[in-house]
C-alpha cells in the first residue's frame, strides 16, 4: 500500500497502474490491489476501467464496503 501512495503523491499514474497490474498477476484475488487500480483509474478519468475494477473487489468480497461507498 505504500508503493500507492508514493507513487499517488508524486502523481505518477502510470508507474502506480504497473505496480499493482503486476500485483494482480501473482495474486488475481488481492482485493486491495482491485480497490487501488479502481482509485487510480478514477482520478485520471478513466471512469470504465475504474468501475470495472471496483467490481473485481466486490466479486472477490462482497462485503468490501469501502468500494460499495464509492460506487
Amino acid at each position: 500500500m505504500l508503493i500507492y501512495l508514493k507513487h499517488l503523491s508524486e502523481k505518477n499514474y502510470t508507474l502506480a497502474i504497473e505496480t499493482y497490474t503486476k500485483v494482480l498477476k501473482s495474486d488475481v484475488n488481492y482485493k486491495i490491489a482491485c480497490y487501488c487500480l479502481g482509485n487510480i483509474y478514477s482520478i485520471i478519468e478513466l471512469q470504465d476501467k475504474a468501475i470495472l475494477y471496483y467490481k473485481k473487489a466486490i466479486e472477490i468480497d462482497s462485503d468490501y464496503i469501502k468500494v460499495y461507498d464509492i460506487l
